[in-house]
């Protein structure tokens, strides 16, 4: 299990996160979410890495969380929706393709009646299902309007919540995504990224392979990351994920699709992380492996063994 040290707002953050996703027909109890202190935050925890969970009781799936159902819905690069949130579905996921080489997106929620929130995260569902530190927040209070601003985004699946910010408030809006350079895209029409395949933005490493990698700071959260991922067969007794030659403080996270229970190596200091899964079930297994606070980065290699 893994075992951080954490200031009380931490746990305070941790438990509004649980009822939030509650109120939102969310699985509070098995939310795969440690909250991360900063270095000067932290007193040195351990991370025991193995085949255990760290969340409660989380080896199946449990209720419907946020944004699996209905699933996401595609948008198209600047061109703007019309729908509504109510008191039966309070939240509602939208996920956008964006190419490479633009210079920042604009999303913007208005035409409100109600105060709603609009967040936003990158990667697979799983990143707005579960995770807060890897969203974008508007963190707009009582506005008409919402807006999340990211200057030079990497390219990929991007995935936008909207949702109450208050028990009860529903609202009908207007979601439209912007560039700069201005680009009007049409819907990719790919099928809304899961992690159920090895695929873009995940990089595959096969059992036995190595990968370089390289995560570059962020000023401000969320912690900037990489996603890879490894098909495991049936018949493996150990699967063990190494990082090193790092020079910054990086975790790791392993998940699998369409399950709430993680494997990870949190800790600080050092050049290697190392997660260790004790008799794998067969399948896709994603890796995150993601700065430990604003501003950490590091090049780093990626092994896979089995």
């Amino acid at each position: 299990m893994l075992r951080l040290v954490l200031r009380r707002r931490h746990i305070a953050g941790a438990l509004a996160l649980a009822l939030l996703l509650a109120a939102c027909g969310g699985n509070a109890g098995s939310l795969p979410t440690t909250p991360t202190p900063t270095p000067e935050e932290t007193e040195q925890g351990t991370a025991t890495t193995g085949n255990q969970p760290t969340s409660t009781e989380a080896a199946s799936p449990g209720p419907a969380l946020s944004c699996e159902d209905p699933q996401p819905t595609e948008i198209g690069l600047g061109t703007q929706v019309e729908s509504e949130t109510t008191e039966s579905l309070p939240t509602l996921c939208f996920w956008i393709e964006i190419p490479d080489g633009l210079e920042s997106l604009a999303m913007n929620l208005t035409g409100l009646n109600a105060n709603l929130e609009l967040k936003a995260g990158y990667g697979f569902v799983r990143t707005v299902q579960f995770n807060t530190g890897e969203f974008w927040d508007s963190r707009e209070d009582e506005t008409a309007a919402e807006e999340i601003v990211i200057q030079n985004p990497t390219s990929g699946p991007y995935f936008l919540m909207v949702g109450p910010a208050g028990l009860g408030d529903v609202s009908s809006f207007q979601l439209l995504v912007t560039s700069t350079p201005e680009l009007t895209l049409a819907l990719s029409g790919a099928p809304v990224p899961d992690g159920s395949s090895c695929a873009p933005p995940a990089t595959e490493i096969a059992i036995g392979a190595t990968a370089d990698g390289e995560v570059l700071a962020r000023d401000a959260s969320p912690e900037p990351r990489a996603y890879y991922c490894v098909e495991v067969p049936a018949g493996v007794g150990t699967l063990t994920i190494g990082v090193s030659e790092l020079s910054g403080d990086l975790e790791v996270l392993v998940t699998r699709p369409g399950r709430t229970d993680f494997w990870g190596d949190l800790n600080r200091g050092g050049t290697d992380r190392t997660v260790v899964i004790e008799g794998p079930e067969p399948g896709i297994y994603q890796i995150e492996i993601a700065g430990a606070y604003p501003g950490a980065e590091s090049t780093f290699t990626v092994t896979i063994s089995g």
